[in-house]
């Protein structure tokens, strides 16, 4: 007879965690095969190889639909970076990659302190889904920053309303410019220099206009 393990009550809430990013997917997906392999003797709870994840999600699904995922280890990583970034310890052994989930640690997300309060830090982390707002990169691509949307020094409140997550470097960028100055002066004005060097531009500037006013 197999021992029942207990778990601790921060594995239960981990677990619970785990449960609600995988939710409930559809029969015979990747993400079914992969919540049933992470469930099996409590996987998710311990270190587990990508290679032998994805392996176990094809052999399943071959076995119900009668040939395999096309490529599984990236169906595991989409899920990993883009559906839950910043939940998984990493680590390789020679050519295997090893994953571990864990609730995200917001010392290791967030840089420096700007003066939100932990409440507002945590609840800009989750409804940003653990990514810069502007760029869609998450911690696992540079660390990330509260920002002050309208800078402190031009009378910007420390409050949710105010409150963006960007990736670090983009938040030193902005530093305390004005969103809109900021966004036009550098990011639009790089692209338009970019667009410009490879070919006519009025194109790309119509589009552009069409699309702000058609944005609601």
């Amino acid at each position: 007879m197999n021992a029942v393990i207990k778990l601790t009550t921060s594995e239960c809430a981990k677990k619970q965690l785990l449960l609600k990013k995988l939710g409930s997917p559809r029969e015979h997906t990747y993400k079914y095969f992969l919540k049933e392999y992470l469930l099996e003797d409590d996987r998710w709870n311990g270190w587990i190889a990508i290679s032998e994840a994805s392996e176990y999600c094809s052999s399943r699904r071959k076995e119900v639909k009668g040939k395999p995922f096309g490529d599984p280890p990236r169906e595991f990583e989409t899920f990993r970076k883009d559906k839950t970034p910043c939940h998984w310890e990493e680590k390789r052994d020679g050519q295997n990659k090893y994953v571990k989930f864990c609730i995200p640690n917001e010392d290791n997300i967030l840089e420096k302190d700007h003066g939100f309060s932990c409440d507002i830090k945590d609840a800009k982390l989750q409804e940003s889904g653990y990514k810069c707002e502007i760029t869609g990169l998450s911690a696992t691509d540079g660390k990330l920053a509260c920002d002050h949307w309208f800078p402190k020094e031009k009378g910007g409140e420390s409050e949710k309303k105010n409150c963006v997550i960007l990736n670090k470097i983009i938040n030193e960028k902005k530093n305390n410019h004005l969103p809109v100055d900021w966004f036009c002066r550098h990011l639009l004005k790089n692209f338009l220099n970019v667009c410009k060097k490879m070919g006519p531009i009025d194109d790309i500037k119509t589009k552009l206009i069409k699309f702000i006013e058609g944005f609601e």
